[in-house]
């Protein structure tokens, strides 16, 4: 999520339901029939000095949660994490999905979706 998003404000969830509006009115309005694929955004930068502005911030899991419910009530074909790693970058605090508690959102709430088998 942008720390700064339109209008100077930091971006929420309901960002997902802007854009995903936005492109279904695009296709509609070209006839076409394409197949959705919502891309959430997993991943925290955090400058190295504190005179660099930070552009991004990771999701709390809540946020994350939400992002996905609103992406599935607009009946996308597909989620995807995208994520990004830093280790000894001169410019980003070391980070890694795998390694914070993001993670577990992540991991766990597509297996949510799915009704288990059996009794």
């Amino acid at each position: 999520l942008k720390v700064k998003g339109t209008g100077g404000k930091p971006d929420t969830p309901e960002k997902v339901a802007v854009y995903l509006s936005k492109l279904r009115a695009d296709l509609a309005k070209a006839q076409l029939d394409r197949p959705v694929f919502a891309v959430l955004g997993a991943f925290d930068t955090v400058p190295r000095r504190p005179d660099h502005p930070r552009i991004f911030r990771k999701p709390t899991p809540v946020e994350m949660e939400e992002m996905i419910r609103i992406a599935l009530e607009h009946r996308v074909d597909g989620i995807l994490f995208w994520t990004l790693a830093y280790k000894d970058n001169n410019r980003y605090l070391d980070w890694r999905l795998p390694e914070d508690p993001l993670w577990e959102t992540v991991r766990r709430l597509p297996a949510s979706l799915y009704p288990k088998e059996g009794p």
